[in-house]
C-alpha cells in the first residue's frame, strides 16, 4: 500500500527524528568517550576526512626569499593522495625550533602581511622562534581570477533549488576548506616545521574552520585560537551560503565542535566572557579544564591576546 505522505506527515516524521536524535546526543554527554564516538563520528562523516586520512603532502614549485628577520618560502602544497593543490607561504625564523602556527584568514595567505612585509602579530610569533604558515584555502587568494571573495557557492543545474541535488553528492565549500587545513597540518608534521609544537589560529571569521580541523586532528595539534564571531550553523538559511554545512547544526552546532577539541589547549573569542557550557563540560571530563581560555575585547586587543596566548601555549 502507498505509505503516508504530505506536509503534515513530513512535519511529524521530522519532529520524531529530531526528538529521537536529541535524546541520543544528550545521553552521550554523560561520557567523553560516548560523546566522541557519537558527535565526533558524525563530524567525521559530515566533513568527510580526518587527519589520519589527510594523505601524503608535498611542497612543490617552491621559491625562498630572505626577508632579513626570517625566510619566506612560497609554493604549492600538493596533496598526492587526493590530487589537490593549494598555494602556501611559509615564514621561518633563521633558527627554526620545530614550532609553527598555521594561520587561517578570510583573506587567505595575504592576511599574514602588511604590504610586502609580515604583519606585526606575525612578526611577534617569528621573534619568539615560531614559524608561520599561511594558506589560500579553496576560493581564496590565488584561486580567484578577479580577486573578489566568493559569496555564493556552486550548485548543480536543476529545475529547483534543493540541497540534496548538490550536497547529496558533493562536499560543501566549508568542508573543502577544512580539508585544506588538514592538508596543511599534515605538511607541517611531515616536513618537521611543526614537529615539536603545532598550533592553529583562526581570527576574524576563520575560527570555525580552524575549530573543525582541530576537532578532526586531536593529537596532532598542540593549541588553537578560535574566534567564532558568535557564528552558528543553525542561523544559515541560504543553501548557497559559503557557510552552509548539512548537519552542521544537528550535533550541538559550533559549541559541539569546540567540545570535540578537548583536551587541546584552546582559546576562544566571540562567545562573550565565558565559553559555552557544553564546551567546558567536555573539557572538564577530559581533565583539561585549565586548557580552556575565553578571550574578549576589541579586534586589535584580541589579535594581540591571541598571539601572546599562542606563544605561551607552544613553549617547550
Amino acid at each position: 500500500p502507498k505509505p503516508p505522505g504530505g506536509p503534515e506527515f513530513e512535519r511529524k516524521l521530522l519532529r520524531y527524528i529530531t526528538e529521537s536524535n536529541d535524546k541520543k546526543i544528550s545521553a552521550s554527554c554523560g561520557s567523553l568517550t560516548q560523546y566522541r564516538e557519537l558527535v565526533g563520528g558524525a563530524l567525521e562523516v559530515i566533513i568527510g576526512r580526518t587527519f589520519e586520512e589527510a594523505g601524503h603532502v608535498e611542497l612543490r614549485q617552491a621559491s625562498t626569499t630572505d626577508l632579513g628577520a626570517c625566510r619566506q618560502t612560497c609554493g604549492l602544497l600538493h596533496n598526492v593522495t587526493y590530487g589537490e593543490e593549494l598555494p602556501v607561504v611559509v615564514l621561518q625564523p633563521k633558527k627554526p625550533r620545530g614550532k609553527a602556527v598555521i594561520w587561517a584568514d578570510t583573506r587567505g595567505k595575504a592576511g599574514l602581511f602588511e604590504g610586502e612585509r609580515p604583519a606585526a602579530d606575525v612578526r611577534k610569533l617569528l621573534d619568539s622562534g615560531i614559524g608561520v604558515i599561511g594558506l589560500d584555502l579553496l576560493f581564496q587568494g590565488e584561486f580567484l581570477t578577479n580577486g573578489v571573495p566568493v559569496t555564493r557557492t556552486r550548485l548543480v543545474k536543476k529545475d529547483r533549488d534543493f540541497a540534496g541535488y548538490t550536497w547529496g553528492y558533493n562536499r560543501p565549500l566549508f568542508a573543502q576548506r577544512v580539508h585544506d587545513l588538514l592538508t596543511a597540518i599534515q605538511y607541517a608534521k611531515q616536513s618537521g616545521i611543526g614537529q615539536k609544537r603545532l598550533a592553529l589560529a583562526g581570527p576574524d571569521g576563520a575560527g570555525v574552520w580552524v575549530a573543525t580541523a582541530v576537532a578532526l586532528s586531536r593529537g596532532a595539534v598542540t593549541a588553537a585560537y578560535v574566534d567564532t564571531g558568535g557564528f552558528r550553523f543553525g542561523k544559515v538559511l541560504d543553501l548557497r551560503s559559503v557557510d552552509f554545512l548539512p548537519g552542521g547544526a544537528k550535533y550541538g552546532d559550533v559549541p559541539g565542535i569546540l567540545a570535540l577539541c578537548a583536551p587541546v589547549k584552546l582559546a576562544v573569542s566571540g562567545e562573550g566572557t565565558r565559553v559555552p557550557a557544553t564546551v567546558r563540560a567536555r573539557y572538564e571530563q577530559a581533565n583539561a579544564g585549565r586548557s580552556l581560555t575565553a578571550l574578549s575585547g576589541s579586534a586589535p586587543e584580541l589579535r594581540d591576546a591571541a598571539v601572546r596566548y599562542l606563544v605561551k601555549a607552544t613553549r617547550d
